[in-house]
């Protein structure tokens, strides 16, 4: 029997830190550091700009090094 499990919202700092809402990966929301970073999630026109101007769609950069050492 197959779940459907909603993909991961992506998050960003104004810093530009990439994270999702999976547990650990952003900062808890309300959080100091969610605050003081003030994270919030990405808009779809922010992640096509993103895409756009770095040439890679936003990724979360927990999920993205998980991968990698998973690949390695």
């Amino acid at each position: 029997m197959a779940t459907n499990t909603p993909k991961p919202t992506l998050l960003w700092s104004e810093d530009g830190q990439i994270g999702c809402t999976l547990p650990t990966h952003a900062p808890f929301p309300g959080s100091d550091t969610w605050r003081l970073g003030r994270w919030r999630p990405i808009t779809a026109r922010e992640a096509l700009d993103f895409e756009a101007e770095v040439g890679l769609a936003p990724a979360c950069e927990t999920c993205a090094a998980i991968a990698r050492r998973a690949a390695s």
